[in-house]
């Protein structure tokens, strides 16, 4: 048999990828869950064998207390200076306001689904982008938040950052670690978010983030972090099929360990309320306020919603709607 041309090998592996993409698809994702439970099993078994610490198996994201339990140990935890807020995703006008987000931009969200949509709308009702000249979205990857800022505030300046950039200024991109933006002067930014990022932080670097947030935020400056994670103790998610039994044994040593089946992710912290006041809010600086946000009514959006806190860290005047309630409409 003569080699195939170039035109035939491509036909043929174009022939080849729509039938993975079509009648064989069932059976390609039955056998990479196979493949994956497999891995996933055998990993746990060789953390929990021979590791310095215990390794808990979970197969869910459990804070394993009540939000209501949760936040009366914050309050109790919480430093007098750290303010506390409440906020009724049911209760117009911030329901119109996280509605109109969704029926105006669900198809960008295909994929993300409404919890994200979620924390995009309340990053526009809690933050005066009316005020924002400079605005970063951190750890942004994808994100679709760059719709409805284009739409509705084209004067704001619009950066991205995510360690998998390359920092580029003519672009209004940002490369390497969030908690060291060196390229990036003082008091650059009017409003920081993070959405599904902090989490993700290892090490110290959420600490190092938090001094980071207070060299580039302006005199009216707020960083806005959403969800904000909590849970009954201090622990760390992981998929261990993702990383090294030395890197997993390497996390937060006040913290538990969870392997959680199908995560597919590196490090996904939980603070108890307690190490979140000692251990984080404890190394907010005086030039910063901190406000911690609960949320309620998350049927009122979805029955998938997870949101249940938020962290924002803002300057004594600064972009910050301390009540979302009450606000000027966004520039057309």
């Amino acid at each position: 048999m003569g080699r195939l041309e170039p035109r035939d090998q491509d036909l043929v592996s174009s022939r080849l990828t729509n039938l993975l993409k079509g009648p064989l698809r069932p059976f390609v994702r039955w056998g990479r869950k196979r493949l994956y439970t497999a891995r996933f099993h055998r990993r746990l078994r060789q953390l929990q064998r021979g590791g310095p610490r215990r390794v808990h198996s979970a197969q869910t994201i459990d804070p394993q207390t009540s939000v209501d339990r949760l936040w009366q140990r914050l309050n109790d935890a919480l430093p007098q200076r750290i303010r506390r807020s409440e906020c009724w995703l049911g209760r117009p006008p911030l329901s119109e306001g996280i509605n109109d987000h969704w029926q105006r931009y669900a198809p960008a969200y295909e994929g993300v689904g409404r919890e994200k949509a979620l924390e995009h709308a309340l990053t526009f009702e809690l933050l005066d982008f009316n005020r924002v000249s400079r605005y970063c979205d951190i750890a942004a990857a994808t994100s679709p938040i760059r719709y409805p800022l284009r739409d509705n505030w084209e004067d704001v300046e619009a950066w991205r950052q995510d360690m998998l950039f390359q920092t580029d200024f003519e672009k209004r991109v940002i490369g390497g670690y969030a908690q060291s933006m060196d390229a990036v002067e003082a008091g650059f930014f009017d409003a920081l978010t993070l959405h599904c990022s902090l989490e993700h932080f290892t090490g110290t670097s959420d600490v190092e983030f938090v001094r980071e947030v207070d060299r580039t935020l302006s005199p009216r400056g707020a960083c806005l972090i959403l969800p904000l994670y909590v849970a009954d103790t201090h622990r760390v998610y992981f998929d261990p099929t993702v990383i090294s039994s030395d890197v997993a044994f390497s996390y937060d040593t006040e913290g538990e360990l969870y392997a959680v089946y199908g995560y597919h992710q590196e490090h996904g912290r939980f603070h108890s309320p307690e190490t979140l006041a000692s251990r984080l809010l404890g190394n907010v600086p005086p030039t910063l306020n901190a406000t911690i946000i609960r949320f309620h009514d998350q049927q009122s959006v979805g029955p998938e919603i997870y949101l249940r806190f938020a962290l924002v860290l803002h300057r004594a005047d600064s972009v910050f709607r301390e009540d979302p309630t009450q606000h000027s409409p966004a520039k057309n």
